[in-house]
């Protein structure tokens, strides 16, 4: 069973998802962040247009970073639900679908920053 926890103090947490009506096919991405109460900041959705599901999950999370990065937060914790983008910022390989934007994005703003996909993280990602 999987089971949404709250960030620690002085930390928001990012879920986000992407979706495809067909791979490839329409595209679309959300996501929410909450804080260490575990409180609404801010949801998102948005159309991404034509792509393949892998696109989606990480322009899921470049929005959710970037809304972060946007108000200010700088201890992100990003919580996704693709083994496979988990995987890639993990292990920091570059999938060729702007994952190289997501990294850019949360080292310009953000002190601090962990992903989880199914499996949390052991080491921040900078």
């Amino acid at each position: 069973m999987v089971q949404w926890t709250k960030p620690p103090d002085k930390w928001v947490k990012v879920n986000t998802d992407g979706s495809a009506l067909c791979n490839p096919g329409r595209i679309g991405a959300g996501g929410i962040i909450r804080n260490p109460k575990g409180e609404l900041i801010l949801a998102f959705s948005t159309p991404l247009g034509e792509g393949t599901n892998n696109q989606a999950e990480v322009e899921a999370a470049i929005l959710g970073l970037s809304w972060c990065a946007n108000l200010r937060y700088k201890n992100v914790i990003l919580e996704v639900d693709s083994q496979v983008f988990g995987g890639w910022f993990k292990n920091n390989q570059e999938p060729g679908i702007c994952l190289a934007k997501c990294r850019s994005c949360s080292t310009q703003s953000l002190n601090s920053i962990t992903s989880n996909a199914f499996i949390p993280l052991e080491r921040p990602i900078m």
